[in-house]
């Protein structure tokens, strides 16, 4: 076997054990609340996958920065339809009665804003469960300001400004002037 083949194999299986110890990290860290069996969220599903194992669609919905619940519908021969959700009970959603189905909301730490400022909470990554990263500005503000009727956008200290033709005012020059 060739030096590249050995490398190969070594990195594949340095990869491979990390990925164990990740998703073990995942499944004792994420705790879930309990299962509510015969029950679904409908209509906030993010997406559906079949699974082997609960464990593995909690890592799915970990992996999934918006989920925050899942469905998992039994199939014949043991397997499941993961299902991952946008929104919890706790957030005045209600569930649907649906058999072979169950519904476990996931705990989650950034639920009691833990992060101040201009950052947003994301789930896992460290060891206190969460970390608080930055907001990211769009320093082109005239990518999502854009200008109506022909104006042209142009940023100044930070914000968008429209410059209108001469038949158009306001702020995206949307007001058509009146002629005189």
């Amino acid at each position: 076997m060739s030096d590249s083949h050995k490398e190969f194999w070594q990195l594949k299986k340095l990869l491979m054990g990390s990925l164990s110890v990740f998703v073990l990290y995942v499944l004792h860290s994420s705790s879930c609340l309990e299962p509510i069996p015969e029950r679904a969220m409908e209509d906030h599903v993010i997406s559906s996958s079949r699974v082997q194992t609960e464990g593995s669609c909690r890592v799915n919905c970990y992996m999934e920065p918006n989920c925050v619940s899942i469905n998992m519908r039994r199939l014949a021969g043991g397997a499941l339809i993961c299902e991952l959700n946008y929104v919890t009970t706790s957030e005045g959603f209600n569930l649907t009665k649906k058999s072979n189905h169950s519904y476990m909301e996931i705990e989650n730490p950034c639920s009691s804003n833990l992060c101040m400022g201009k950052t947003t909470c994301q789930a896992g990554f460290t060891s206190k469960g969460f970390r608080c990263q930055p907001i990211p500005i769009d320093l082109n503000e005239c990518n999502h300001n854009s200008c109506e009727n022909g104006g042209t956008c142009k940023v100044r200290d930070g914000k968008h400004q429209c410059h209108c033709p001469r038949n158009f005012t306001g702020s995206s020059c949307e007001i058509r002037k009146c002629q005189q």
